[in-house]
Parts: C-alpha cells; structure tokens; sequence
C-alpha cells in the first residue's frame, strides 16, 4: 500500500476544510443540534419515547421524533459531540471534516479492489490503477458541491450515511475477492475472515439505513457490483448476497406507522422552514429531469451553488428544458449502457466507467425519483452520487492517459497535468464556498443575491439582521419576504418578533394574529401573541392563547411560565396560578421552578 497518496487525500481534505471550522449552525442545525431535548438528554436518548409520546403532532419537535427514530445512529453521534463540547461549532465541523476525508480514502479503496476483481484483473497497469483510485478520491474530497454535505453540520446524515455506505460495499468485495482467490486456487478458502468481512458489511450496511435513507439503495448497488465484476453460480450469488438484500426491509419499516408522507420523511430544510409540499409524483418526476441535469452541471462545472435554489416546478415532458433535459439524461444512461456491452468483448475497462455512471443514477433514485419532497433540489444529494460520477470521469481519464502513452511520450503526464489542475480549481472554489458559509449573514446574502424572488432567503437574512440588532434592515427584508409570499406565516411571526422589540405592541400582535391566520396549529405563535397582550395587560386574551398555546404543545413550558404570571395577575391568586409555574418547572424551565420555590410552595402546602 502506497502512503503518499492516502497523506496526499488527507492533508487536502484538512487544507480546504481548515477555515469552515468555526462556521456557525444553520437552519435546520437548530432544531436537531442546538435545540434538540434528545441528543442533549441521557435518559430521552436511550428512550426516546419518554419525550416523544408527550409531544404534539403539530409541533416541530413532532416532525423531530420522526426523524430521531429513522436516523437514530446519525444523532448518536451529534450528542457524543454535545456532551464533549457542548454547542461549540468547531467539534461538529472537524468530526463532519473526518468523515468527509474517511469518505474519499474509502473511495481510494473501492476503486483499488474493484480493480483487482476477476472482471477487471489485468485490465489496467498498477500505474493506471493508483491513477484512477487516487483522482476518484481526490476530486470527490476537493469538489466544491460537497461544501453543502460537509459545512451544513446537519447534513452529517448524508456523509455518514455514504461512510457505512461505502464501508459496507468495501467489505463485501473484500470478502467476495477472498472467495475468488479460493477459487481460483482451488482451495478451501479462510471461513473466519470470509465470514467477518461479510458480516461487517451486512453491519455497515445496517448502520447506513438508520442514518439516512439513502441507503436504501446500497443492496442495489451490491448487485450491479456482483454482476458487472465477479462470477459464480446463481445459487453462491444469492446466498452471499442475500444478507444485504434482507437489510433492504429496514428503511420501510421505519417508515411503517409513520404519519407522515414518505416525502416529508425525506426532507431537509423543511424542519426549520416548516415548508410543506402538494407537488405530484408526476411534477416532482418531470421536475427531477432538470434537477439532475443540474447536479451534473454543478459537478462538472460549479460555478453558482446556492443554498436555496428557486427552482421552477414542471409539469409537461414537452417543456423544453425538461425535454433538453431528460434526452441530456437518456444519452448518458445509454453511453453507460453502449460501454458496459463494449466491455463484454472488449475493452473491460470501460465497464468501470460504466459502473460509475451507473452508480450515479442509482444514488440518485431515492431523493429524485418519484417521491415528492418540499425543497426539489439541495446540493448534498449530489454528495453520494458524485461517487460514481468521480470514478467514471477518472477512469475514462486513466485508461484513456494509458492509451494515450503508448503513442506519446508526455501521454501520462498530460492525463496528471490536467487531472492535477482540475483538482486544485476545485479546491480553490471549495475554500472560497466555505466563506460563504461562515455565518448567517453571509450565507443569507448569497441566496438572496441568487434567488431574489424566493421568500425564505430575505425571511432567514432578516434574522441574522434581528439577532445582531440592526431592526431597521430586519424590517425590510421581512416587508420583501412577505410580498413576495403572502401566505408565509414565519415571516409575519418573525416581523412580529421585531416590531415587539421595538415596542410596537399593536402591530405585533397584527402580524401574529396572520400568521395564526395562516397556520393555527403552531404554539409558538399563540405564546407570541399571548406575551404581547401581557405586556399589555390584556390578561384574559393572554391566557386564552397562552392556554391555546399549550393545547397544541402540551411541553410548551414558556407558555405555563406566562400562563401563570397572568394568572396571578389578573385573580391576584398565587395557588390559583401555581399549578403552572409547577408543570413548567417539571419541564425544566429554571424560571417556573424558582417561582414556584420562592413563592408559591407555602400556599400549596396549605
């Protein structure tokens, strides 16, 4: 085994990586990280149904157990890291950074083996395969569209899912390459490693479906690899790949009882933004066709990613960007075909690069198929595809510099040269991406800079402005984002946080009351409206939504806190309102506990 190249793979990943280290948490790290009960809680992670069965279905925290229950090895580690450092972001962003690099040094192995299997053996020189393993791992750790799966600490789901992804398939050709020795040297092969390294697969496998679902695909491509580069009877087929295809049951089952369209189980910034979808299986189809020629754009030219696309919803196969699109896609998929057939005569080699095209589709099928999810496209789905996408690109790239060197003598270094070049833009443009990550405001400038008729962008900058203090351009990136959706019940929430802060009671309460209005099964707005009447000593109204408040969220403990206060100070009756301060304080709200403590614990002793 070669050490340079594996320093050269880790050291670039921690060069590029190196200043997102201090990046802060983003949209949905918020309510699964930095406010979530579950991962902060000993005895709620172990049973997560002590929490889970007092939480109201309309609440976020609802959609949060949903999520815990599916993904369950993913938030394991997002509390290993909060009870090391609690919320200091740069823990989360070096363990993100290691899984990241652990990623592209699996890639380097895969190629290897795959290279080393009865169908491609001999195929290629040692030269060629070192070439061909190490640029798929470096361009897959240097690209700048992985920036969105590595920087975005949440989206940890998707890197970590690709590591017991990659790791799983990295053990079964292990283990079906040790068979083949066997059987080729007509020898009784090792039972005890065979049958480790098989079981290691089937175990990171399994570790794979309860960290995204993603990896529902996994048996799938386990297939396509038997297939495309082994041998042996139908019957050892099935019985060696039979392990994998059984954890195949694990994603559905999850999903079994869940009351929640399959869609919303998949989505990723629906959690914080509280976006919903009634797009069709049909749209969201057709839509996938432009979506997934994007992602190859990106991938081979990223120029203008974008957190928060503002992408078009299709209808019609006839449109012509669907029709450019997808006739784009089916030439793809047909030279992968085309070359995979070439590879049975001659040329085995082109069946690497027919693998990585179609380890690109099939990595793709769960997110961009026909299964509606809110936000129809996000750059880190592209981060496990973009395996496949970088091994066929290199591959075609090696076997080609190889050809290329019998006939030229600077064949090879042109092949490196090139490779070289592209890898070190990549990693220019993967540094200056994380830039634009650093914190709220740069990233929420970015998108509204790219997406300036998209609401989310303005409502989510107008918060970064809110929570620094600059109110003046709060208040008008929530004007933008309400005229540019109407019906946005976050952002007229959100302006009546402001206009509260600067004492504008009235009209705090107006964007509350439509923002209810919009959606009357959120507590938080109820509380919202409810602490502005108090303020105003409007106590019954207050009480009445405060009592709405915690109707939806029976955990809402700020709401029994303000319940209580105006309880008090509407009867003037301290055990008429300390049942409140009690259930808050039984929530662990520090504020309810003291009350109750030093105020009201002589008159319930009475």
């Amino acid at each position: 085994m070669r050490l340079l190249p594996l320093l050269a793979i880790t050291i670039t990943g921690v060069v590029i990586y190196y200043n997102a280290l201090g990046t802060s948490f983003h949209l949905d790290d918020v309510p699964n990280i930095s406010d979530n009960p579950l991962i902060q809680t000993p005895d709620f992670l172990t049973a997560p149904d002590t929490y889970c069965s007092q939480v109201s279905q309309f609440t976020i925290n609802y959609t949060l157990c949903q999520f815990f229950k599916r993904r369950y090895v993913g938030y394991l580690t997002f509390a290993l890291n909060y009870h090391l450092h609690g919320l200091d972001v740069s823990g989360y962003h070096l363990v993100n950074m290691g899984i990241h690099i652990a990623n592209a040094l699996l890639v380097y192995f895969l190629v290897l083996r795959l290279l080393e299997t009865p169908f491609l053996k001999g195929a290629a020189s040692e030269k060629t395969a070192h070439f061909i393993s190490f640029f798929s791992a470096m361009l897959f750790v240097a690209h700048p569209i992985q920036t969105q799966a590595v920087t975005y600490i949440v989206q940890r789901f998707t890197s970590l899912a690709t590591l017991f992804y990659l790791s799983s398939i990295v053990f079964y050709v292990k283990a079906r390459l040790r068979l083949t020795a066997a059987d080729e040297e007509k020898a009784r092969t090792c039972p005890l490693m065979f049958s480790i390294f098989l079981a290691l697969s089937v175990v990171f496998a399994m570790l794979a479906m309860f960290t995204k679902e993603i990896s529902f695909t996994l048996p799938v491509m386990v297939v396509l690899l038997e297939f495309s580069f082994f041998r042996g009877s139908p019957r050892k087929r099935l019985l060696l790949l039979s392990p994998l295809l059984l954890t195949m049951l694990i994603v559905p089952y999850n999903v079994i009882g869940v009351a929640k369209p399959l869609g919303g189980l998949l989505s990723d910034a629906s959690m914080a933004s509280r976006v919903q979808t009634a797009v069709s299986r049909g749209d969201y189809l057709v839509t996938q066709c432009v979506v997934i020629a994007t992602y190859i754009r990106l991938l081979l030219v990223p120029i203008n990613q974008n957190l928060d696309y503002d992408f078009p919803l299709y209808h019609s196969l006839a449109d012509p960007a669907v029709l450019f699109s997808s006739s784009f896609l089916l030439s793809i998929i047909c030279v992968g075909w085309y070359l995979y057939y070439r590879s049975r005569c001659s040329a085995r080699a082109l069946r690497l690069v027919a693998f990585g095209i179609f380890w690109f589709f099939i990595a793709l099928s769960v997110e961009s198929s026909v299964i509606p999810i809110a936000d129809v496209i996000f750059e880190h789905r592209a981060y496990l595809p973009s395996v496949g996408a970088c091994l066929a690109f290199s591959a075609a790239a090696g076997f080609g510099g190889e050809r290329l060197a019998v006939r030229h003598r600077l064949g090879w270094k042109t092949a490196v040269s090139v490779l070289g070049g592209i890898v070190l833009i990549f990693a220019v443009g993967t540094i200056q991406r994380n830039t634009v990550w650093h914190d709220e405001e740069t990233l929420w400038r970015d998108v509204v800079r790219k997406s300036p008729d998209k609401a989310r962008g303005f409502n989510n900058l107008a918060l970064a402005y809110l929570k620094k203090g600059e109110f003046e351009k709060a208040g008008a990136l929530f004007d933008r984002a309400i005229a540019l959706d109407p019906r946005y019940a976050d952002a007229y929430n959100n302006r009546g946080n402001l206009s509260e802060k600067i004492n504008q009671n009235e009209k705090a309460i107006e964007d509350y009351s439509r923002a209810i209005e919009i959606n009357p099964y959120d507590a938080d707005y109820y509380y919202n409206r409810g602490y502005v009447r108090s303020k105003k000593k409007e106590y019954e109204a207050a009480i009445r939504d405060f009592s709405r408040a915690i109707e939806l969220d029976p955990r809402h403990d700020k709401a029994y806190v303000q319940r209580g206060f105006a309880s008090y100070l509407l009867l003037n009756n301290a055990y008429a309102a300390s049942p409140d301060f009690l259930k808050a304080c039984e929530l662990g709200n520090s504020v309810g506990c003291e009350v109750f403590r030093n105020s009201f614990t002589g008159g319930m002793k009475r």
